[in-house]
C-alpha cells in the first residue's frame, strides 16, 4: 500500500523548501546588487580616468598657448664650428633644426643664418658658421639651452659623434628683443670672449652693421690676422647644395 507522510513531515519539508528557495533569492539578489556595484565603481574609475588625461590635455594646450603668446626677450648670436667634414655639416644641420623649437615653456626662432664658411688654421680646416635667434626664453636660459645641445650633439650615440664632439657651440653676444645689431654685448661683459675671423666673419654677413661691446665687428674683423684664412665654402648649404 501507499505510504502515507504524516502531515507534519510535509510541513517541515515545505518550509525547508521555502527557506532554501528564500535563501537563494537573497543569494542572487546580493550577487546582483555586488555585480551592480562593481560595475558603477569601474564606470566611475573609467570616467575619472578620461577626466584626468581631458585635464592634463587642455592644461598643455594652455601651457603651450601662454608660451606662444610670450613676449620675447632675447636675440643672440651663436656660432658653430668644427673639423671640416661632411658629418660636422649634418651636426651643424641639426642645431639649427634644434633651434627652432616651442613647448609649453619657451619658444625659439631663428631670425637669419650664414653661409658656410670654412677657415685654416694650425690643426688643418674647419667649418664655420653663425646663426642669429630670437627666444622667448632670458640670457642664462638660452645660455643653458645652447649647452644642453652641446652635450646632445657628443651624447648622441650616432655614427657622427665623434665629429659631433668637435662641434663647438658658442653664444657670441646677446641683446633684446627689438634693438639693432650694434647693441649686442657679450653674455659677461667682465671676460668677454676672444672672437675669431671663424665668428665674425660669418656674423658680418648675416648683421653687417653689428657691434659687440661698442665696437663694430668689421673693425675688429680688420685687426684679425686670420682674417684672410677665413672664405665662404656654400651659400646653399642648409639646403643641401655644397
Amino acid at each position: 500500500p501507499p505510504v502515507e507522510i504524516p502531515e507534519s513531515l510535509k510541513r517541515n519539508v515545505a518550509g525547508a523548501s521555502l527557506d532554501k528557495g528564500d535563501k537563494d533569492s537573497d543569494s542572487n539578489a546580493s550577487k546582483a546588487g555586488a555585480a551592480a556595484d562593481s560595475a558603477a565603481q569601474k564606470s566611475q574609475a573609467t570616467a575619472e580616468v578620461q577626466e584626468s588625461h581631458e585635464s592634463s590635455y587642455v592644461s598643455n594646450i594652455a601651457n603651450t598657448t601662454n608660451a606662444l603668446n610670450s613676449p620675447m626677450q632675447t636675440t643672440a648670436v651663436v656660432s658653430m664650428q668644427g673639423k671640416k667634414s661632411d658629418s660636422t655639416m649634418r651636426a651643424m644641420l641639426n642645431v639649427l633644426s634644434g633651434l627652432e623649437y616651442k613647448d609649453s615653456h619657451s619658444v625659439t626662432q631663428v631670425e637669419g643664418v650664414s653661409a658656410l664658411y670654412q677657415a685654416s688654421n694650425a690643426n688643418g680646416e674647419d667649418f664655420c658658421a653663425v646663426v642669429v635667434a630670437s627666444t622667448t626664453m632670458s640670457n642664462q636660459e638660452f645660455a643653458q639651452r645652447i649647452e644642453q645641445m652641446q652635450r646632445d650633439q657628443i651624447d648622441g650615440g650616432s655614427a657622427d659623434s665623434a665629429s659631433s664632439l668637435d662641434l663647438r657651440l658658442n653664444i657670441v653676444g646677446t641683446r633684446e628683443y627689438g634693438l639693432d645689431s650694434a647693441s649686442t654685448k657679450s653674455m659677461d661683459s667682465s671676460n668677454p670672449l676672444h672672437l675669431s675671423a671663424a665668428q665674425l666673419e660669418p656674423w658680418m654677413q648675416v648683421e653687417p652693421d653689428a657691434a659687440i661691446d661698442g665696437e663694430p665687428v668689421s673693425y675688429k674683423l680688420a685687426l684679425l690676422q686670420d682674417a684672410s684664412q677665413v672664405g665662404v665654402y656654400s651659400e646653399r648649404w642648409i639646403i643641401g647644395e655644397c
